[in-house]
């Protein structure tokens, strides 16, 4: 049994999950600790916290992408009693496996999205461009700010697209919803129209003072029609 302090924050709304985890941060900057990174593929953490148990600072380990972790690693966590505190970071829902692959005494904090934008998301396919703007703006007001529904707007429209395409490898949760959009575009150049002009909306609103709202909601209007 570890006696290591693992907190997990994941699901999909990163606005919520990642205020979180900088919350984590500030407390631990606050109390004078040294803050460990791992922050990409191949950086050990079993490594790093080997050497924790060798100094006994007042660390804050914080593992910025849970594919940071290696099969060594997850091993690790389960085998060693040592005393820590580590913050894992997915910005996807975890699946069960995935939560048994963590010690017993892990803590999970799961940030998901409101039901109204999942509506929104799912409500962005040609023909709808009055139901989807009415969401939108619903969402706008009351659950999300644009930026958000902007990434939101991105990721989904790159999982229609990839289904679309016979690629991607989406969880079962998820794929019935995404197989039912993306069959109500009968063509997928629409798709990759979105996608781009999504990006082109990204670039113009930090390089200009063009209102994101307004530009998002033009773009469902042009687009789905």
């Amino acid at each position: 049994m570890t006696n290591m302090k693992t907190v997990v924050l994941h699901g999909e709304n990163t606005l919520a999950s990642f205020e979180r985890l900088s919350k984590f941060i500030d407390i631990a900057v606050q109390r004078g600790w040294e803050i460990v990174r791992i922050n990409k593929a191949g950086t050990s953490l079993s490594q790093a916290l080997r050497s924790q148990s060798l100094f006994n600072n007042n660390k804050l380990f914080v593992v910025e992408d849970i594919r940071f972790l290696s099969k060594k690693d997850y091993d690790y966590l389960k085998r060693t009693d040592i005393d820590a505190n580590l913050v894992i970071y997915s910005d996807k829902v975890l699946t069960k496996n995935q939560i048994l692959s963590f010690p017993k005494n892990t803590k999970f904090e799961s940030f998901t999205i409101p039901k109204k934008i999942w509506m929104f998301l799912e409500s962005i396919y040609p023909k709808n461009a009055k139901s989807c703007l009415r969401l939108f703006q619903h969402v706008c007001k009351n659950e999300a700010p644009a930026e958000m529904l902007l990434a939101l707007m991105a990721r989904q429209m790159r999982d229609v697209y990839l289904y679309k395409m016979g690629m991607g490898n989406l969880p079962n949760w998820k794929a019935a919803k995404i197989i039912s959009q993306a069959r109500k575009f009968e063509d997928s150049e629409i798709i990759l129209q979105i996608l781009d002009e999504l990006a082109k909306i990204d670039i113009k609103v930090k390089t200009s003072n063009a209102d994101l709202e307004d530009e998002l909601a033009f773009l469902l209007v042009q687009k789905l029609q």
